[in-house]
């Protein structure tokens, strides 16, 4: 199902941002970078593959924030499903495993952040971006 934005979210340039994470601590930090936002209208926290899913086919988000190794499966599956039903969301891998950049972006990833290093710059990228 694919979320119609409202007015006033067009209006004020808010993003509904989805977070799959599992790691608590990681989630969290993300969470409360993300609340002191301006330009993020709600933000929520799936930390499964299956949860992630269906929270896709619940609401469409406007982001996503994609950690790849995830305990039920990996989070490439949900840039497939993203690249198959052509579902109009960015999605920003934030992820350790740097080697995966190349077929995250090749699988329709607009960003790829290295959870060692790119945490401030994951957080930038979302404070600069307009909705679409």
């Amino acid at each position: 199902m694919q979320k119609a934005k409202d007015f006033f979210d067009v209006m004020t340039c808010q993003h509904n941002i989805l977070l799959i994470e599992d790691d608590a601590r990681i989630a969290s930090w993300i969470s409360q970078k993300l609340n002191k936002l301006d330009n993020v209208g709600s933000l929520r926290w799936t930390s499964t593959l299956a949860e992630s899913l269906e929270a896709l086919d619940s609401q469409l988000p406007d982001i996503i924030i994609l950690d790849l190794t995830l305990p039920d499966g990996n989070g490439t599956d949900v840039l497939k499903k993203i690249r198959n039903e052509n579902l109009p969301v960015r999605v920003l891998v934030f992820s350790m495993n740097a080697g995966m950049r190349g077929v995250c972006r090749r699988l329709g990833a607009h960003a790829f952040f290295d959870k060692a290093d790119e945490g401030e710059q994951l957080i930038r990228y979302v404070s600069m971006r307009n909705t679409e």
